[in-house]
């Protein structure tokens, strides 16, 4: 297990994302840590309407700057010298705030009329609403770091981002409760954009002088961020399809937090495939019609994370009970539910985690669209069914169902659309 363990280092090593490994790690362990304390701090009913405003957010945050973002990364990755990724940053920059102040408004105009059928809700609504221009910025200056190279500073960020949500929820909470719980995730981004700016002037001071177009923005541009934001929002909502479907169809208002936290480790081992992805995303993309490469790399990939996924269901199936109680005991009864979800999300780790990233290398984030969309109808027809009759294990077994399903249809895009493209 050790020479194994070693291999998986040395592949972060060998793309000098090591450091994103290291900090990816760490962020999981302080987000982890920070929603234990809130569970603990808030409890199960309070923190309820929070959870709740926070799953429609997550909806609307990959389409903060109308998705511009991820084709920056995208077509950025395709330009040669460092002055034309700084340019075409900065261009992207200067349009994106716009269309995330726009729909910050929006929302905070939605949460002021409409509680969402959750006392307070609104009021969540329109905090949780300041994140998409904040985190617009926050993802912006990351991917810069990427286009760049600067795998480290890439890695400093995400770690500060998640130790400072942690610091801020642990400080919060006490005072405010669920409100606090809410403003951490809009501290957090905005503590790190700042420090960003402060700290390396140098890489974005250029956003003073505004660019107003580029030849580089173009219609397949938007088309490429727009199809990723979609394919984002929907493989948030196969997530959180499930906690929105049980706060409508079971009548126990802390069923959501129940479930919200059931997934907490389960999702979180995710974290292993976004940071290899994450690596080697922007080589992908140049590389992308070189058969041999991408060859080799699914190979080496599926070959990883088959073992990841091995080691990882059998420590759940080992320690399920333990990691419950650790929340509450009020979780143990749960444990098939658990171990449920646990299987579920080693479909993401093999096959979704690996073929989604690859189509949207190659310029298909449609298709990651598409086979996204699929899964999401079967969930929620399946959730409509299968939650009134079996309550939260019928969410967790539409949702495992769901996470094969998608690895499955991203794999057969990938290998029908992009394979037979490049011979």
């Amino acid at each position: 297990m050790t020479s194994f363990i070693n291999q998986i280092f040395q592949k972060f090593k060998a793309a000098s994302g090591h450091h994103i490994l290291i900090a990816t790690i760490c962020s999981r362990a302080f987000s982890f840590i920070a929603s234990w304390w809130a569970y603990r701090q808030v409890g199960t009913e309070a923190l309820a309407p929070a959870i709740y405003a926070f799953q429609i957010i997550a909806f609307l945050v990959p389409f903060m700057g109308m998705g511009l973002y991820h084709g920056t990364l995208k077509y950025g990755a395709e330009l040669s010298s460092k002055e034309d990724k700084i340019a075409l940053y900065t261009a992207v920059l200067h349009k994106g705030r716009k269309w995330s102040l726009a729909t910050m408004l929006l929302l905070i105009t939605l949460g002021s009329i409409w509680d969402m059928g959750f006392e307070d809700s609104g009021q969540y609504l329109i905090v949780f609403s300041l994140m998409l221009y904040i985190s617009f910025e926050y993802e912006m200056q990351k991917v810069l770091f990427r286009l760049l190279h600067h795998n480290d500073k890439f890695a400093l960020f995400e770690g500060l981002h998640w130790f400072l949500l942690l610091i801020f929820v642990v400080g919060l909470t006490p005072w405010l409760g669920a409100l606090g719980y809410a403003l951490a995730f809009i501290f957090a981004p905005l503590t790190t954009v700042l420090y960003g700016y402060l700290a390396y002037p140098q890489l974005f001071k250029s956003h003073i002088r505004p660019i107003s177009s580029t030849n580089s923005i173009n219609k397949a541009f938007f088309s490429y961020g727009l199809h990723t934001a979609f394919a984002n929002v929907i493989s948030k909502l196969l997530f959180a399809v499930d906690i929105l479907l049980i706060g409508w169809l079971v009548s126990r208002e802390d069923a959501v937090t129940i479930y919200k936290y059931l997934t907490l480790l389960p999702f979180s081992i995710l974290f292993l495939s976004g940071a290899y992805m994450t690596t080697h995303f922007v080589t992908l993309s140049k590389a992308h019609k070189d058969r041999s490469y991408t060859r080799k790399f699914i190979q080496e990939y599926i070959l990883i994370f088959s073992g990841i996924s091995f080691i990882y269901l059998l420590f759940c199936r080992l320690f399920a009970v333990p990691l419950l109680r650790f929340f509450g005991p009020e979780l143990v009864p749960y444990t098939d539910v658990f171990m449920i979800l646990a299987l579920g999300t080693t479909g993401i780790l093999i096959l979704r985690g690996l073929f989604g990233n690859l189509l949207s290398a190659c310029g298909r984030a449609d298709l990651a669209f598409y086979a996204g969309a699929i899964g999401l109808g079967v969930n929620i027809a399946s959730n409509f069914v299968l939650i009134p009759k079996y309550g939260l294990l019928g969410a967790a077994v539409t949702s495992a169902s769901i996470m094969w399903l998608t690895g499955l249809l991203s794999s057969i895009f990938y290998f029908v659309s992009c394979t037979n493209k490049y011979k």
